[in-house]
């Protein structure tokens, strides 16, 4: 077994081989490291296991270097669950040269679950999915009547209306909301112009805004690939959250899903110190798991992340900057966690 650097010889390679995994995400197109490379200028580190000249695994990597958050190797930022697609030969031949790579203070983190080589289990999230092969009758029952039913009722009753954009104007717009939700909740935003590229970039990928009173009050990203759709990113203003459009999205999301074939509607992953957010998946009829990271060399943690001091403090911060600075030194920080 050889593991190869991916070089543009070797692309298509493995985007059929990514093509024909049934384990593959969006995650693990080259699209979405070109997203990853050009927004956070990380150094992609794509390797390829090669056995009699046909490709038998691939282990998409990160390099992060930051004197704040310390130098790692990450399979990958902002990705929450990142499939090893490898038989075991290969997997162990991906990972030994992965780890082989790595040196001084570097940890390498996979989210490909549990693995070898001295690692140890880091599990600060779960990650929610729902089956999607239940009628629409079905699928309606299995949302919870209180908090997901009657939103979504108070809402079309509000005459809220949920369209599929691509254009220009309605990704600005999302954009916006996004800058003002992050603010809000004291999370660094994402570089300008972050969106704009996404949709460049990543040919699938849908938006979905909900309407109130001729306003886009609320967006959601969808990226489908295969049988199943990621909701990647949500946000929303005060009309938004107090029209219920916010709510009405996620249906209308699902409903979307169900409509161009997928099998499932993957809620992407939640940090367990937010029960919250995690209940608002869930009531949706979404089935949760842990979400296992591995570390090495061994370490009780995969990252900055939002339980310690310092990410409390820095997300208290961010709440207070004016609109300016926060849109300069939060993105400057996202870089800094992924």
């Amino acid at each position: 077994m050889e593991v190869l650097d991916l070089t543009p010889e070797r692309e298509a390679l493995w985007r059929d081989f990514v093509a024909s995994h049934p384990a593959a995400t969006v995650y693990h197109t080259l699209a979405w490291r070109d997203l990853l490379a050009e927004t956070y200028r990380y150094r992609p580190v794509y390797r390829l296991a090669v056995e009699d000249g046909e490709v038998r695994g691939v282990l998409p990597l990160m390099s992060v270097r930051s004197f704040l958050t310390g130098n790692r190797l990450v399979g990958l930022p902002f990705s929450h669950q990142v499939a090893l697609l490898a038989g075991e030969e290969a997997a162990t031949a991906l990972i030994g040269a992965a780890v082989d790579s790595i040196g001084g203070k570097t940890r390498l983190i996979l989210k490909t679950g549990p693995m070898e080589h001295g690692t140890s289990k880091v599990e600060t999230q779960k990650t929610t999915a729902l089956e999607l092969s239940g009628s629409e009758e079905e699928l309606w029952r299995g949302v919870s009547p209180k908090s997901g039913r009657s939103p979504v009722s108070q809402a079309r009753r509000g005459g809220v209306t949920v369209s599929v954009r691509r254009d220009a104007e309605a990704i600005e717009t999302y954009e916006r909301l996004e800058f003002e939700t992050r603010r809000r909740q004291g999370s660094p935003p994402y570089p300008r112009g972050f969106f704009s590229r996404l949709f460049r970039l990543v040919e699938d990928a849908v938006l979905l805004v909900g309407e109130h009173e001729g306003a886009i009050v609320a967006g959601m990203v969808l990226l489908p690939f295969a049988d199943s759709v990621l909701y990647a990113y949500g946000a929303s203003d005060d009309r938004g959250r107090t029209s219920r459009a916010n709510d009405m999205l996620v249906w209308e999301a699902i409903l979307w899903s169900k409509k161009s074939g997928a099998g499932a509607f993957d809620f992407g992953s939640t940090p367990l110190s937010h029960p919250s957010l995690l209940k608002f998946k869930e009531k949706w009829g979404g089935k949760s798991v842990p979400l296992v990271h591995s570390v090495y060399p061994p370490s009780e943690q995969a990252g900055m992340t939002r339980d310690g001091a310092a990410a409390k403090l820095a997300s208290s911060i961010l709440r207070r900057l004016p609109a300016p600075l926060f849109g300069t030194v939060g993105p400057w920080l996202l870089r800094q966690v992924g």
